[in-house]
């Protein structure tokens, strides 16, 4: 007598898919306003997980803005003009940027030099991993953006769900469900220079309102310690900052 051994059914096989990977924004200044802008854009498709906005005061650019502006442009005229005038002539390096942007005429500190000078391309030797020119002529529009408006859309949009897909291969059924995302909403975190005296009491007033429409995912934070460079000024209490989160 031969016994027939059944054979096992397939295994189910069980895939889960996944939204693209949620990102991390932190804009320092005019970098937090084009953050702030792009976080705004994705918000209704592909929301940020964290923006965080590093002394990004509303209304007119701080005036740091305009002097590093126009620092950087002459530098580079002037590194360029140099190099029209002889074919064997180098970009500068880091270390040369540091040298050039700490001395007269531009006198600027220490810290924020080698800062500048870490997206200095030493290739080319003609920007600081922006384009200055474009840059310059975007400053003016500070003064429209809608600031609290763009935090605000940004907060109360939704973290898409994660999906889970479950296909039996004996019978081709697919089953797919969606699980709840952990993380809903964007986190927003506002970090402020303490001694910049940009941050004004109506300003500071405005923010305020936000935190309490939106307590669970808009958080206020200062370093009393720090100017408008917070990340040159107290880069330890910011580094502390991003580890709590």
């Amino acid at each position: 007598q031969q016994q027939q051994q059944q054979q096992a059914p397939p295994p189910t096989k069980t895939t889960t898919t996944t939204t693209p990977p949620t990102q991390v924004f932190v804009g320092h200044s005019f970098g937090g306003r084009l953050a702030l802008e792009y976080a705004a854009s994705v918000a209704k498709i592909q929301p940020l997980k964290a923006l965080w906005l590093l002394d990004t005061v509303p209304g007119q650019a701080n005036e740091s803005v305009d002097r590093v502006l126009a620092t950087i442009t002459n530098v580079l005229n002037d590194n360029s003009d140099d190099g029209s005038n002889s074919s064997k002539s180098k970009p500068l390096t880091k270390k040369e940027i540091v040298s050039i942007l700490t001395a007269p005429p531009h006198d600027m500190d220490l810290p924020t030099a080698q800062w500048l000078a870490m997206s200095y391309d030493e290739k080319s030797g003609d920007n600081f991993g922006f384009d200055n020119d474009f840059v310059t002529r975007l400053k003016p529009e500070f003064e429209q953006q809608d600031f609290t408006g763009l935090l605000r859309e940004i907060l109360a949009a939704e973290v898409p769900a994660t999906t889970t897909t479950t296909t039996n291969s004996n019978n081709n059924n697919t089953t797919t469900t969606a699980a709840a995302a952990t993380n809903k909403k964007t986190q927003v975190h506002v970090v402020r220079g303490g001694k910049n005296t940009g941050w004004s009491i109506p300003i500071l007033s405005e923010l305020e309102k936000v935190r309490k429409e939106f307590p669970t995912n808009f958080h206020l934070h200062v370093l009393p310690s720090a100017g408008h460079n917070v990340h040159v000024d107290d880069l330890q209490g910011l580094v502390k900052l991003f580890a709590e989160r």
